[in-house]
């Protein structure tokens, strides 16, 4: 780095090609990047925030760069929310090698993208389509996922992250006080309640303007597709990741 420019990262890659080593260098803008990444994060989050059940009107038509948007705002939610939860993995000495999650995540949007899509068009909505929906999905998921972690904050600082993980293993009950476990319920329940209100709130709208339909009829779709992809995720989707997580885990600790 030379005077006042941008930050960079050096990257160095060797190569053998006909007998001689080849020897190539990268400048990676990483201070810039990481700018623009957070200034991005804060506009759209900034706007969900204003503009809430219009927000996607304001954005209409839902294009390949609108895709583009929302996929990079909902990868971008992934690493704040998962930064948020570092500090209370340091706090329980719990691993916070949790990459398999984040995978999770990402295939658990597509799959509930998808489904939504097949729930519009059974209900005769035949504009419908997975660029679409994906879009608004991104966009959602994005802003939910670390706001999901922010009202869980109580029972993070209490507990640990490690019942996030757990899907519908309970093993984490057996060292939690029945004091905690009562303020655990009540907690979550409120949270739950205020994560689905804002939830439908921003949702309903959404995929209402973007078809031209009725919110009962979205909510119709919502509930049609998200049955089905709810339990691929909970009882096949989930335990695969939480079963791969665990031997890497055995596999790291043997080599």
């Amino acid at each position: 780095m030379r005077g006042t420019g941008p930050v960079t990262l050096v990257v160095s890659c060797k190569t053998r090609f006909l007998g001689r080593d080849i020897v190539s260098y990268t400048n990676m803008p990483i201070l810039g990047d990481l700018l623009d990444s957070v200034r991005m994060y804060g506009r759209v989050t900034t706007n969900i925030t204003k503009e809430r059940g219009k927000f996607i009107v304001q954005r209409q038509p839902l294009d390949q760069d609108r895709l583009k948007e929302a996929m990079k705002y909902f990868e971008l939610g992934l690493v704040v929310g998962f930064l948020y939860l570092v500090s209370f993995f340091v706090a329980h000495n719990e691993s916070a090698s949790k990459f398999l999650f984040i995978l999770q995540q990402i295939i658990a949007i597509i799959l509930y993208s998808a489904s939504i899509v097949i729930a519009l068009r059974v209900l005769k909505v035949r504009t419908a389509s997975f660029r679409d929906i994906l879009t608004i999905m991104g966009y959602l998921w994005g802003f939910m996922f670390p706001f999901n972690f922010l009202l869980l904050t109580p029972l993070l600082l209490e507990i640990g992250p490690s019942f996030i993980y757990a899907g519908f293993n309970t093993e984490w009950v057996q060292s939690v006080s029945h004091k905690t476990l009562a303020i655990f319920s009540l907690i979550s329940t409120l949270g739950s309640l205020l994560f689905l209100t804002i939830w439908l709130m921003l949702i309903l709208p959404w995929i209402s303007d973007t078809y031209e339909i009725t919110k009962k009829r979205s909510l119709a779709a919502l509930i049609l597709g998200g049955m089905p992809s709810g339990l691929i995720i909970g009882f096949v989707l989930g335990p695969i990741t939480r079963w791969l997580e665990a031997s890497l885990s055995d596999w790291l600790i043997a080599t």
